[in-house]
């Protein structure tokens, strides 16, 4: 009977790690993904500012 129970708990604490690892690896993927959007955005930021900041600037000093 008791090694009955002991196995039981050991296939329950192997589902539980499971669980965790599966949650654990769901994060590193959306943080994953989170800090992909980031370094795009970022990319995209630099691109424009190197793309019109000379018109940009242009404009300020025509306007004073």
């Amino acid at each position: 009977m008791k090694c009955c129970l002991q196995k039981d708990l050991e296939k329950q604490n192997q589902k539980q790690m499971k669980q965790a690892q599966k949650i654990e690896k769901s994060r590193t993927k959306v943080r994953m993904r989170k800090s992909r959007m980031v370094k795009k955005t970022y990319r995209d930021l630099a691109y424009i500012g190197k793309g019109y900041s000379p018109s940009i600037s242009f404009l300020a000093s025509s306007q004073w």
